[in-house]
C-alpha cells in the first residue's frame, strides 16, 4: 500500500536505484529461487520448465530510507497486465519496533515485543489511526484511511493517505519496456537507541488468487532502521529471503500477522505457480492446495 506506512513521513517519489538479491523462477543457488509447475487437468501437478522471469533490487540508504523494484525479463512482461487483472505486488510486514503507531486506536504489538513474535502487516486493513485522521496534514486526502487488501501499495489512488504511492502509480504493465513495480518506505523513529524492523516480500496476483484470499509469495528482502545513542537514524541493509525459506513456520508466522492486522481471511501462500499464455490456466493450482505450503489461521479480527 502506499510508501511511508509505519510513522507518517512525507512520502518519497518512487527509488529506481539499488543492488540486490535476483529473483528467479529457476534453480540458481545464488539467487531468489522457486520452480515453475504447471497444473495439468486431471493430473497431479507437473514439472514444468524452469524459467528465469526478472529481477528483484533492494536498497537502503544510510539514513533508513528503503526501496525495491521488481523488473521483468524480455519475453515476460505479459505476466503483468492491467487488462487481465495480473499483478506483481508487494506484502510487508513489520517484524520488530520500539515505536508502534495505533490502528482502531490500540496497539497491534507492544513496544519491544521479541523480533517476530507479534508481526504486524504494514499497513492493517483500513489504515493507520494517522491515515484515518483528518487532522493530519501529511495525508494527502485528509481521514481517507486506506484499502482493505493486504498489500503495501494501495490498490487505487483514490481516497488514501498517499495516493502519488499507489499501485496504479508505481507500475508499468501491458507491454512497457521494461515491465516494473516499484515500492519505498521511509520509516521514522523519534528516541535513541530504538529500531523498526521489516520483511518485504514480492508476491504475483491475478483475479483467480485475489479471488480466493491467496498472498502468492516469490521470494523477498528482509531490512530496517535503527538509532543510535544520540538518537541518529541509520538504515539496515536489505538481505534476501529466498523462496526456499518460505516455509510453514514462515507462512503461519504471516498468516498469525494477517490475523493480527484484519486480514484474518487472506491466505498466506509460497507455491509453485504457472505462467502460461491462457491465464484460466492459474486457477488450477487452486485446487491442490494442501500441503503445498500455505497457511491461513481464521480468527474473529480486533476491531
Amino acid at each position: 500500500m502506499a510508501c511511508v506506512r509505519s510513522h507518517g513521513l512525507a512520502a518519497a517519489a518512487a527509488l529506481r536505484r539499488g543492488v540486490g538479491g535476483l529473483l528467479f523462477l529457476g534453480l540458481l543457488e545464488s539467487a531468489l529461487a522457486m520452480p515453475v509447475h504447471i497444473p495439468i487437468p486431471g493430473l497431479e501437478l507437473g514439472i514444468g520448465t524452469i524459467k528465469t522471469i526478472g529481477m528483484l533490487s533492494a536498497d537502503v540508504t544510510a539514513d533508513g530510507n528503503a526501496s525495491g523494484r521488481f523488473t521483468l525479463g524480455e519475453g515476460f512482461r505479459s505476466l503483468m497486465s492491467d487488462a487481465e487483472g495480473r499483478e506483481f505486488r508487494f506484502y510487508q510486514v513489520i517484524t520488530y519496533d520500539d515505536e508502534p503507531v495505533k490502528w482502531n486506536n490500540a496497539i497491534i504489538a507492544p513496544a519491544g515485543s521479541p523480533d517476530r513474535s507479534l508481526d504486524v502487516v504494514d499497513v492493517p486493513s483500513g489504515g493507520w489511526d494517522y491515515q484515518r485522521d483528518p487532522t493530519n496534514t501529511s495525508c494527502t486526502n485528509k481521514g481517507g484511511g486506506d484499502d482493505d487488501a493486504p498489500f503495501y501499495e494501495s490498490d487505487t489512488a483514490n481516497g488514501y493517505c498517499f495516493p502519488g504511492l499507489s499501485y496504479p502509480a508505481l507500475h508499468a504493465a501491458d507491454g512497457v519496456d521494461p515491465g516494473f513495480v516499484e515500492t519505498s518506505d521511509q520509516p521514522g523513529l523519534n528516541a535513541a537507541n530504538h529500531k523498526t524492523l521489516f520483511m518485504t516480500f514480492l508476491a504475483y496476483e491475478d483475479p483467480a488468487l485475489r479471488g480466493h484470499g491467496i498472498i502468492n509469495l516469490l521470494g523477498g528482502y528482509s531490512w530496517g532502521v535503527m538509532t543510535d545513542a544520540t538518537g541518529a537514524k541509520s538504515g539496515i541493509a536489505a538481505s534476501p529471503i529466498h523462496f526456499a525459506s518460505l516455509d510453514n513456520a514462515l507462512l503461519h508466522e504471516l498468516a498469525d500477522a494477517n490475523a493480527r492486522s484484519g486480514y484474518d481471511d487472506w491466505l498466506v501462500f509460497a507455491n509453485y505457480v504457472s505462467f502460461v499464455d491462457e491465464p484460466s490456466v492459474l486457477a488450477l493450482l487452486l485446487v491442490p492446495l494442501a500441503g503445498l505450503g500455505g497457511a491461513r489461521i481464521r480468527r474473529r479480527r480486533t476491531r
